[in-house]
């Protein structure tokens, strides 16, 4: 491990470098809290500070504030060399940042123990920062993934579908989708599974897989014995059989709030249903927001907007 002693006494320093050299310790040395900045600059392998607490220039606890306000993009252990071993100076030099302390003289046994404490401490955070960094590519990924499933801005039966997304998080349960149900009828959807994270984007994932596959099912069409041997289902009637297709248990809160809505492209009329979903806009011709008659709504993630 390569540790940076800091000691005013070059005597002292002399002798903790010695021990430490012979423990299997890469050593550094720095007589005060400046010169020792200086030495981390140049020197990114060093994950250990052992630091004397009274210094000129910069003392201990000072050094230990600057190293915990820079950005040196990983963990320094930090262990403060003290004669005052009082309770106040314990609570003092922790509440400012030291990780562990080592009272004067030094007891090289005890100095020997509390290092190799300090080494498991941060083979175990650099062990979890992998593990942190794997899990957020892995999300990434499934953003990605989410983000393609996204149905893509269309101009569907004389319809201009159009949209802008972008996530409070990598991942969460927002998604929208829009499909042509027959010659004339087109259906469109904006649901919110409740939290964030994987569990509720695999719910919306599920939910918008069943809108999607299911634009010419039993979802939305109702058979009829005459031609054209269908109807469209009225919105309401398809979020009551989302309500009973997913059933959400109690102890695991993933419920999803919807809005679902059909567009007849040849006359132009819109039908809306909302289950706990916010209040969408109707901005007419005229307004000075938009050019056309434009369906809008909005969560606290995404505005999406479907222009008529």
């Amino acid at each position: 491990m390569d540790i940076l002693i800091v000691e005013d006494a070059r005597d002292q320093r002399m002798i903790l470098s010695v021990v430490l050299k012979k423990q299997g310790h890469r050593v550094f040395e720095a007589s005060d809290g400046y010169e020792a900045l200086n030495v981390l600059e140049s020197h990114p392998d060093i994950r250990i500070v052992i630091s004397d607490w009274m210094m000129p220039n910069m003392d201990g606890i000072e050094l230990c504030e600057a190293i915990r306000n820079s950005d040196f993009g990983y963990y320094i252990y930090f262990m403060l060399l003290t004669g005052n071993s009082d309770r106040e100076a314990v609570v003092e030099g922790i509440n400012r940042g030291a990780d562990d302390f080592i009272n004067k003289p030094v007891d090289f046994d005890e100095l020997g123990a509390r290092l190799n404490a300090g080494i498991r401490i941060i083979e175990l955070k650099a062990a979890l920062e992998h593990k942190i960094h794997t899990i957020e590519k892995d999300l990434e990924s499934a953003a990605e993934t989410q983000a393609r499933l996204l149905s893509e801005p269309a101009k569907i039966q004389s319809v201009d579908f159009n949209w802008y997304f972008k996530p409070s998080r990598i991942l969460g349960g927002d998604m929208f989708g829009y499909q042509a149900l027959d010659g004339e009828t087109l259906g469109f959807y904006q649901l919110d599974v409740a939290g964030h994270g994987i569990p509720s984007a695999l719910f919306s994932f599920s939910l918008n897989n069943t809108l999607r596959e299911d634009g010419s099912g039993s979802l939305v069409k109702a058979s009829f014995s005459e031609p054209p041997f269908y109807r469209i289902k009225e919105p309401n009637e398809v979020l009551v059989s989302l309500n009973e297709q997913f059933q959400a248990k109690p102890e695991s809160m993933l419920y999803f709030t919807i809005a679902y809505g059909i567009i007849n492209s040849r006359t132009g009329s819109v039908t809306l249903s909302q289950a706990g979903h916010p209040s969408s806009l109707w901005l007419k011709s005229g307004s000075k927001s938009v050019e056309k008659n434009c369906l809008w709504w909005r969560t606290d993630r995404y505005d999406a907007r479907h222009d008529v």
